[in-house]
């Protein structure tokens, strides 16, 4: 469910993207916070009193089908918790179908290429050894959507929805810096983790 926000939280925005990696911060380069809008995905009625607190958790009851467990920054495993990840693959799947040009890019905050524990049915790229997820019309209705956003969600979670001319192309999975920057330039939204886990922050920019 989609939930309007009354304040703009770009400082919070750019505070989680310069902890990215290279594409997070390509994009604060290229982007302006000011312009377009910012919104909240979460289940429903779980923000509607709290939209605003996007940097605090307990809104979601405990509900072990569609909780997670993941590494924080130092390593250490966090308790499964309650999350909007249902909620979070509808919006993203709505996104891919409106273009076959439409991709959805990932950071993995956690892994570098050559790691054992990436999961080899993802739609994996790198550059310079960083990890990134990709998903595109294609894989729409499957399985791998919630396997990459389970996947990319760690201590940090930043997911770009843009437009690649070379989507549906056979292509190397190594993104080049030119690749990289079409990718941020052409950013139709920008989304971030929040609310402890149990959300997520989007902006666009129209």
């Amino acid at each position: 469910m989609i939930y309007q926000l009354s304040v703009r939280p770009q400082k919070y925005l750019i505070e989680q993207l310069d902890n990215g990696r290279v594409l997070s911060r390509l994009i604060i380069d290229v982007q302006d916070f000011n312009q377009g809008r910012f919104y909240a995905i979460g289940e429903k009625g779980a923000l509607e009193k709290k939209v605003d607190n996007y940097d605090e958790g307990g809104l979601l009851p405990s509900r072990a089908e569609d909780s997670q467990t993941f590494s924080g920054e130092s390593g250490i495993r966090v308790q499964r918790r309650p999350n909007s990840t249902l909620a979070f693959r509808h919006f993203l799947e709505g996104f891919l179908k409106v273009d076959q040009d439409n991709v959805c890019f990932f950071e993995d905050a956690n892994s570098l290429i050559g790691d054992k524990s990436l999961n080899p049915s993802l739609r994996i790229f790198s550059h310079e050894g960083q990890v990134l997820y990709m998903l595109d019309s294609r894989d729409i209705g499957t399985k791998r959507v919630l396997d990459t956003i389970q996947k990319s969600y760690s201590w940090m979670f930043v997911c770009i929805l843009t437009t690649w001319s070379k989507a549906l192309e056979t292509y190397a999975n190594n993104l080049t810096l030119e690749d990289l920057k079409e990718i941020a330039q052409n950013l139709t939204s920008i989304c971030i983790g929040a609310y402890d886990g149990e959300g997520f922050l989007v902006w666009t920019h129209k």
